[in-house]
């Protein structure tokens, strides 16, 4: 049986007010303790630290394989075959992308990870240029679920959120879990659409897991550079700096709000994209106009389920409304899921409108959850 003193967990909206009358002459952070996702997480976090006697709220550590938390994520999905070294090696990468963060509960007690959830920060160039946070992966223990844990983790990843600076929060749900979520602020705002693949056929899935990351790295590099002719004047290549006067902005905004972007963050945030390893942004140019008519988005999640794979998130796709009805959906679509393939995702996921769900469908996409949302006050 799982130990757990849920005592302070329970004690946390009680203090949020003592809290907050010890930070006022603090002025420099004051306004951030104000938040009370803020107060009830960083209260919380100074406590287990104080009090070695309680369970500990804290990034994920390389000495969690230990702590049964790849056992954990199988009440979850599969998992797989996760060896310790790959684990370490793949923490190693998470650790050092700002982008990502994975934390734990850890029961000190039972010397095991009873609770997780994964942060996934996606900058855009939508909404001046903001950020949008992924919540992914969240599990409690069998044993100690309905004990407010599963709060806990969600609250303080959208702590990180805020700190981050993301405008929204999304998280993909069964339908069961919704209350859940609308509990903690979430409401329903799409469809969940899933396209799963077969690796069985690809020579990457036979290499050792430790080999992985540097082909998949060099593939990336070979993506980054690839221009594809499908006809009519028209070509698929990744985002450049001169599309910012071919367009691209006015098409996105075809989608929802871009706001101001000047071109020198325009360039800016290119090169931090670029750089990352993880993000690929196509586009769809008419070489005859020189202007960009259909756009979408992949970034690569890493996982520790399915044998530590990779998730292919596609966002932002849009087709210019002059231009709609010549398949360049399905082609910008195509593209984004056979990249994810060749960068190793066991399946890409996306958000649509219902309207849109049928147009998914064909692309071989199948409804699977809800899609939930949450807006930065």
């Amino acid at each position: 049986m799982i130990s757990l003193s849920f005592f302070a967990l329970q004690m946390v909206d009680c203090v949020v007010e003592v809290c907050h009358n010890k930070t006022n002459n603090r002025k420099s952070i004051t306004k951030e303790l104000t938040m009370p996702l803020k107060l009830r997480f960083s209260y919380l976090a100074s406590l287990v630290h104080n009090d070695k006697s309680l369970n500990r709220l804290r990034s994920l550590e390389h000495a969690d394989f230990d702590r049964e938390f790849i056992p954990l994520l199988a009440q979850l999905t599969d998992v797989g075959n996760v060896d310790i070294n790959f684990f370490r090696e793949r923490l190693t990468i998470i650790e050092e992308d700002s982008k990502q963060s994975m934390i734990v509960i850890e029961d000190k007690d039972a010397n095991r990870i009873c609770a997780c959830g994964t942060l996934t920060v996606e900058p855009k160039f939508i909404h001046e240029g903001g950020l949008v946070g992924h919540i992914e992966d969240v599990v409690v223990h069998s044993g100690l679920r309905g004990k407010g844990l599963g709060r806990l983790v969600v609250e303080s990843l959208l702590t990180q959120a805020q700190e981050q600076g993301c405008y929204k929060c999304i998280l993909d749900c069964k339908e069961v879990n919704v209350p859940f979520y609308e509990h903690l602020g979430f409401r329903r705002k799409e469809v969940q659409c899933v396209r799963y693949f077969n690796q069985a056929d690809d020579i990457i899935f036979t290499l050792p897991l430790n080999n992985r990351d540097e082909l998949l790295a060099v593939r990336f590099h070979e993506l980054a550079s690839e221009l594809e002719n499908v006809g009519d004047n028209l070509c698929v290549r990744q985002l450049r700096a001169d599309d910012y006067s071919f367009g691209f902005l006015a098409l996105l905004a075809q989608l929802t709000e871009v706001g101001e972007i000047p071109e020198n963050f325009f360039k800016q945030r290119l090169a931090l994209l670029s750089g990352s390893k993880r993000q690929l942004m196509f586009v769809i140019e008419d070489t005859a106009q020189k202007r960009i008519v259909a756009c979408g988005t992949l970034f690569i999640e890493l996982k520790f389920i399915h044998s530590a794979g990779r998730c292919g998130h596609i966002e932002d796709v849009v087709v210019d409304k002059n231009e709609r009805g010549r398949g360049l959906g399905r082609i910008i679509v195509a593209k984004l899921r056979d990249t994810a393939i060749r960068l190793g995702c066991y399946k890409a996921i996306l958000d649509c409108a219902e309207k849109n769900v049928p147009f998914y469908e064909k692309c071989g996409f199948v409804r699977k959850e809800v899609c939930m949302a949450r807006y930065s006050k």
